[in-house]
């Protein structure tokens, strides 16, 4: 018979057999793939696993409320970010920020980061990206990229409501013209 004290939960064990699973190295889907793929089936990760942790962190917590939109000032002045403080609170080993545009028919040009680790996440609407060896890819709400060191890309065109979730690191924004 089953215990109350579990009653709408899973077991213990369950949840930690589980979660083994996350912490392992990828399987190497092929050569050929166009997947990410590891060359060996370390593929580096027992020297990574003990650098999981950042020193001297902080905690943050970035309220909806707080914080407001300013422009790229220098970089892109037709888009407006609001920097969530990760940047403050890892001491420049990590940034998030979210855009917004604040005027249509702009193009951020063909352009890359020397960022070590750059995603983004399509939070509202839609953006018509350039990548280089992908072509034209339109991404939509919910969509997600990774962008690799080095990847021309370019903002090519989007929705009046685009809003954006970004991560890089290290913590600089940057960009140079492809």
């Amino acid at each position: 018979m089953r215990s109350t004290a579990h009653r709408g939960r899973q077991p213990v064990e369950n949840v930690f057999s589980r979660m083994r699973g996350w912490f392992e190295p990828p399987k190497h889907p092929g050569r050929n793939s166009k997947t990410v793929t590891a060359d060996k089936q370390d593929s580096g990760w027992s020297s990574a696993k003990k650098n999981l942790s950042t020193p001297d962190g902080q905690f943050l917590i970035c309220r909806a409320g707080e914080g407001s939109y300013q422009p790229m000032t220098g970089l892109r002045d037709w888009l407006s970010i609001r920097d969530l403080g990760l940047n403050r609170a890892t001491h420049g080993q990590y940034d998030a920020w979210t855009t917004r545009a604040n005027e249509m028919g702009q193009s951020s040009g063909r352009h890359y980061h020397n960022y070590d680790f750059q995603i983004m996440f399509v939070l509202e609407g839609w953006v018509k990206m350039y990548y280089e060896d992908q072509g034209e890819v339109v991404l939509e709400k919910g969509d997600f990229v990774y962008h690799p060191r080095g990847q021309i890309h370019d903002f090519m065109d989007y929705s009046k409501d685009i809003h954006i979730l970004e991560m890089a690191s290290p913590a600089f924004h940057h960009s140079i013209d492809a």
